[in-house]
């Protein structure tokens, strides 16, 4: 099965704006990130499993406001209490994940069709947050790996 992106018909390639006579480091890059297995995890409010020693390709579950765990392949996102998103370039963690976790205790969705990770690289990558989002923007809030939740 052929993996359709939900920007397919929006993101398309090419040079638009004002880039004429400017140097390639001036321009703003804007790619989708593909191929990319992204699970919500959330675990039942009446469940009584302990996730002390749960973790997924290395990576532990994080359990403080915003954090993110991550290596070279994977990231692993708070979102809120016993709530997160995993995004990874392996795409055979999502059965490990289902063996790991009790269908009783957690509701594992992969969202890997209805969500796409979008990249923003340049000088002017600050600027297009600000327009995107619907909350103050605070200077030097938004760190290259970070996790932030706007609503």
């Amino acid at each position: 099965m052929t993996s359709i992106s939900p920007l397919a018909n929006v993101l398309k390639k090419g040079l638009y704006g004002d880039h004429e006579g400017k140097s390639e480091d001036k321009l703003t890059k804007v790619k989708e990130i593909k191929n990319l297995l992204i699970v919500q995890i959330v675990q039942y409010k009446n469940s009584s499993s302990q996730l002390k020693e749960t973790n997924i390709d290395g990576l532990s579950l994080p359990h403080e406001v915003l954090k993110v765990n991550s290596n070279n392949d994977s990231r692993i996102l708070w979102c809120g209490p016993k709530n997160w998103l995993l995004v990874s370039k392996k795409k055979d963690l999502l059965q490990i994940i289902q063996k790991s976790f009790s269908e009783n205790d957690y509701a594992i969705t992969d969202l890997s069709h209805s969500r796409a990770i979008i990249e923003i690289e340049g000088e002017n990558s600050k600027e297009i947050l600000k327009r995107l989002k619907k909350t103050e923007f605070v200077k030097d809030i938004y760190i290259a790996g970070s996790s932030k939740d706007d609503g």
